[in-house]
């Protein structure tokens, strides 16, 4: 269609693709369905299982006060005695002596201030403060971390169906362009597309806010700035990747910006960029190794990270470079030849999933009664069963 060897309109050429949507609609839905269902006598069952323990709990707690009250009661009447007794020592040191009333005796230090006893038992409340502070923090933190839980599983159990009814409503709105229908801008058509980005967004932060408050609660020190800034941009990496590229070729296509292509697809650049920074970083490691048997281990490693990526960049750029080629030059290459990179690493792609299914299943398959029974009757077998055998001479036989 857009190589205009067919007059189709747009609605027909992305039949397959709803198609497909369709299908992957079907099998989501039906997947948080069970799931619920599977939640839902979960929690009948939970319901049942806390009501018997709450009878036992009471039934329990009766018994409990019955015996802490006879309890007391024996207590209180073998206490009795020597209740009498000091009330009776009491009583006597409140008389007046015949000899004089002795003298009082003080047990505070002469000089007045504190002692020993006094010391250790504020260093054992400061203690106890710091302790108590301590815990309080932790959990606050650990609260936090549930309540951002709970809303990631909310947001991730949303996230399937809002990424299809997005993605459904992305491609109405591109071919209700595409055919003229409509008269909105680019931005109204990429609108489906940015929300599915800012979802994932939100599902990003969720995430680093768990891990960043996890990490706090299990460790005494917080991670510095830096640690933090480098976990963030290892999150939003790819995130900020792709943001950036669709609001540049968004731009690009409204006429915001009369950039080249090959200028607005400079973000697709940035992870070739740094996958050869990060293999050269790993390549200069492995020669300030001084074990060499470890060295050449990782060595390589490198090599078929180095083999991998070369493989996977060439299918990678050769493409966005035929597309920038066509997107500047719309006239002068098909869009059949821009392609070739895609159909090429498909086509490679289905045939390691055929011979590995193959293999997998040659592997798990179990032989048949011919193969073990040329097995048993090869030449290899016979010599191997007539060198196991033993003679043993007569006269050691055991009769």
């Amino acid at each position: 269609r857009v190589d205009r060897k067919i007059n189709w309109p747009y609605s027909v050429v992305f039949v397959p693709l709803w198609t497909v949507d369709l299908a992957v609609l079907i099998v989501v839905v039906s997947a948080l369905l069970k799931r619920a269902i599977t939640g839902f006598s979960s929690s009948q069952a939970n319901s049942d299982y806390a009501s018997c323990d709450e009878a036992a709990a009471s039934s329990s707690y009766a018994t409990t006060e019955d015996d802490e009250h006879e309890g007391i009661v024996s207590d209180s009447s073998a206490d009795a005695p020597i209740n009498a007794a000091v009330d009776a020592d009491t009583s006597t040191s409140a008389s007046p002596s015949p000899f004089g009333s002795a003298p009082a005796t003080d047990a505070t230090p002469l000089l007045g201030g504190a002692g020993p006893n006094y010391s250790n038992s504020n260093n054992s409340s400061q203690r106890r403060h710091r302790r108590s502070r301590r815990r309080r923090h932790h959990t606050r933190l650990r609260n936090l971390r549930k309540f951002v839980e709970t809303q990631m599983a909310c947001v991730v159990k949303a996230a399937p169906i809002a990424y299809l009814l997005l993605l459904a409503l992305f491609q109405v709105s591109i071919v209700l362009k595409l055919d003229g229908h409509v008269s909105w801008s680019v931005w109204c058509v990429a609108a489906p597309w940015l929300a599915i980005e800012a979802i994932h967004g939100l599902l990003l932060t969720l995430q680093l806010v768990a891990a960043t408050l996890k990490a706090n609660e299990g460790s005494a020190t917080a991670p510095t700035a830096r640690q933090l800034l480098v976990v963030a941009l290892d999150t939003y990496w790819w995130f900020l990747i792709r943001v950036v590229l669709a609001v540049l070729v968004v731009l690009k296509l409204n006429h915001s910006i009369s950039w080249h292509w090959a200028l607005v697809f400079a973000p697709s650049y940035l992870p070739a960029l740094r996958s050869v920074i990060t293999l050269c970083l790993l390549r200069r490691q492995l020669r300030a190794m001084g074990d060499a048997e470890v060295a050449q281990n990782e060595s390589a490693i490198v090599l078929a990270s180095v083999v991998a990526f070369v493989i996977a960049a060439s299918f990678v750029y050769s493409f966005v470079a035929l597309l920038i080629w066509k997107l500047s030059l719309p006239s002068a290459v098909r869009l059949a030849l821009v392609l070739i990179p895609v159909f090429v690493a498909l086509s490679i792609f289905c045939c390691l999933c055929t011979c590995l299914s193959c293999c997998l299943a040659y592997g798990m398959h179990a032989p048949l009664d011919d193969e073990r029974d040329v097995e048993s009757n090869s030449p290899s077998s016979n010599d191997n069963n007539d060198t196991s055998m033993i003679f043993v001479p007569s006269s050691r036989r055991i009769q």
